[in-house]
């Protein structure tokens, strides 16, 4: 989504000014058409590297919203209605802005999926189509229900992968500051000393240069790192490098199974609810290659309902995936045949994620004492290139 400054004529025919979002200057004309403006002017905001951009609501959050719309609209309150409920009630600032862009959606004649799309974030994505799902079977809550439950589901394993890997990432920050002060303040304390003494130093000497050359440039180099880390973060967001560090992150070796199942589990807990919930299979297959987190492994899996519109089952339509974890079909299979398709699909799902969390945990573990003993390792050697230099100074003092 972008943000558009307007100008517009209202009903007493004085100028108003703002800022709207849409997907491009004749939707966001059309927005204020229905709201009774007639705009004179639809400019699209500049922003510098999308770093202004508004953050969107977060995945729970968001689940927090689709089961809020759906006890009220289980309740009878009518869907505009409760939009503007929750865009006054307590929520989050974010999804209070997405139910006041839905109500402006919706009066411009947008269906509700159109209307909770309010950008090209995966969670965003997969809610609109949850909605559309749902509004097009009439079972408007229960699919929303679904929604929210696969989106809470996803933070919380989220929160694991994080939880997971923690400890490595602060093994490793620690063992670089270590580094970092050792060189910067220990190692050029001792230059004088040493270039008095006829000692080249060996390794010493190499320490100390490092060290001078943080001390002299290590602001720029700070901020040349962050730089550079916040260009890569804005541009893996984009294509084409986004697509080219999915593809990366499906293949690499020791990652590629974890990634495997985090995608494939998603996919399959995911159609198994829908399947669930009284979802078309075809459609449920569509939707559940949305919630694959990865876009390489999201683009392999729809081809399961392009699979599944050519005459194939369930169970063969998945199988045709490459690569695919072997549970899903067999599972498939083992639920077409006796009638209980969805349970079966969500039962592989479980199965799936556990692994895949397990597998990290032994992973994450392993990272521990190897960067413990890497980094400890070279925390050593600087310390004996350290002590030797000392030594040979006491030497040449005597």
């Amino acid at each position: 989504m972008a943000q558009f400054r307007y100008t517009a004529l209202a009903h007493d025919g004085s100028h108003v000014k703002g800022v709207i979002e849409a997907g491009d200057a004749q939707e966001a004309a059309r927005f204020l058409t229905a709201r009774g403006e007639t705009p004179t002017e639809v400019v699209q905001s500049e922003r510098l590297f999308g770093l202004l951009s508004e953050k969107g609501p977060g995945r729970a959050e968001l689940a927090s919203f689709l089961e809020d719309l759906a006890a009220l609209h289980e309740a009878g309150v009518p869907l505009r209605r409760g939009l503007e409920v929750l865009s006054q009630g307590d929520a989050a600032p974010a999804t209070q802005k997405l139910a006041k862009l839905m109500v402006e959606r919706l009066d411009a004649g947008a269906d509700l999926g159109t209307a909770v799309r309010v950008g090209e974030d995966g969670d965003v994505v997969l809610a609109a189509e949850f909605a559309r799902a749902g509004e097009q079977s009439g079972r408007l809550h229960d699919t929303l229900r679904v929604g929210a439950s696969i989106l809470r589901r996803q933070a919380i394993f989220a929160q694991k992968i994080q939880g997971a890997l923690a400890y490595p990432l602060f093994l490793l920050t620690i063992s670089v500051v270590a580094i970092i002060a050792l060189s910067a303040f220990a190692g050029p304390a001792l230059a004088p000393l040493l270039d008095q003494s006829s000692n080249n130093g060996g390794a010493l000497r190499e320490i100390i240069a490092f060290g001078e050359f943080l001390r002299s440039y290590g602001v720029q180099l700070a901020i040349g790192v962050t730089a550079f880390g916040v260009l890569l973060s804005i541009a893996s967001t984009k294509n084409p490098l986004r697509n080219w560090l999915a593809l990366l992150r499906a293949h690499m070796p020791f990652l590629h199974p974890i990634v495997r199942d985090l995608n494939c589990g998603a996919f399959s807990r995911t159609f198994g609810a829908l399947m669930t919930g009284g979802a078309p299979a075809a459609k449920a297959l569509d939707l559940a290659a949305s919630s694959a987190p990865n876009p390489a492994w999201r683009a392999k899996l729809r081809c399961s309902a392009d699979a599944l519109r050519e005459g194939r089952s369930v169970a063969n339509a998945l199988a045709s995936i490459e690569g695919l974890s072997p549970e899903i079909a067999h599972l498939a299979r083992v639920g077409e045949e006796t009638g209980s398709l969805g349970q079966m699909a969500t039962r592989a799902g479980d199965l799936i994620l556990d692994r895949a969390l397990d597998r990290l945990d032994k992973v994450a573990a392993a990272a521990g004492p190897v960067l413990l003993v890497a980094m400890g390792g070279f925390i050593a050697w600087m310390m004996s290139a350290f002590l030797t230099g000392l030594s040979s100074l006491g030497d040449f003092a005597l």
